[in-house]
């Protein structure tokens, strides 16, 4: 009978055990305690929230331009590998420019960005009315179709530098060139009645329909290294250009435009 005793005992106990788990009322919660869903757990390749964003800007083909800036003529081409976008711009602004700078965007065909080149202009203090050139050739990346061009300019309240604007260029010989496709070979006057301590030469090659073939700058033969170039003295020059929007053959002829600099407080 004491066997039996034990074994009815355990039997009542075993019943309340089962009625205790039947309950699903679950364990009481603190009044304030949070009562939604918990958030599944993200995947381990999921992308997190404060991952860096995909960049899907885009740019419109074509010139960007400060107001005041008149286009006067652009070449815009792609041939094999080699892309061009060149331009002649006039200061229409008023106002003289400190400095000119620009960056060319090279687009696919949705006009995203695939890279962007930066653009030169060699000149310091560029009145109003003057016209310069600007652009250049690149390889073409992979998938391009399109170019946007953005320029801005600095201004300036007074000049830095006495500058000398079309000082008198010759042009002496140009044609295909052996190492490069196009060289050319001239003379420029320093007609401003100062020693120049700074100057720039832009030769601008253009076909006969008077689109802009290619760009380069030409590098003064002075006596000496750091050389100042004197008052009343010709200095000769070469120029090679490294690349082409079009055939060495199809280049009918070549423009320069040179600049001079000399300190405000020079004498002459």
């Amino acid at each position: 009978m004491h066997r039996w005793g034990w074994f009815a005992l355990a039997l009542v106990m075993a019943l309340l055990l089962a009625a205790c788990g039947g309950d699903d009322s679950g364990p009481d919660r603190p009044a304030d305690g949070p009562t939604g869903t918990p958030a599944p757990a993200l995947d381990a390749t999921a992308e997190t929230e404060d991952s860096a964003p995909l960049d899907y800007t885009t740019y419109q083909p074509g010139w960007r331009v400060p107001s005041g800036f008149t286009v006067l003529r652009t070449t815009d081409t792609a041939v094999g590998d080699t892309g061009a976008f060149f331009a002649e711009i006039r200061n229409d602004t008023g106002r003289l420019l400190r400095a000119v700078e620009g960056t060319l965007y090279l687009l696919d065909a949705d006009n995203a960005l695939l890279d962007s080149l930066t653009l030169n202009v060699l000149l310091n203090d560029i009145p109003p009315g003057h016209t310069f050139a600007l652009g250049r050739t690149f390889p073409l990346p992979d998938g391009y179709a399109a170019v946007s061009a953005w320029l801005d300019y600095t201004p300036a309240d007074a000049p830095s530098l006495a500058a000398f604007y079309d000082l008198p260029v010759t042009i002496e010989a140009h044609g295909p060139g052996q190492a490069v496709p196009y060289e050319v070979r001239g003379s420029v006057q320093n007609t401003t009645g100062r020693d120049l301590l700074f100057w720039d030469i832009t030769l601008v090659a253009q076909s006969a329909d008077n689109q802009i073939a290619g760009l380069t700058h030409a590098v003064l033969v002075l006596d000496g290294a750091g050389a100042v170039w004197p008052a009343g003295a010709a200095a000769p020059f070469e120029a090679r250009f490294g690349s082409l929007a079009a055939e060495a053959s199809s280049v009918a002829s070549v423009s320069a435009a040179a600049a001079g600099y000399a300190p405000l407080d020079s004498p002459g």
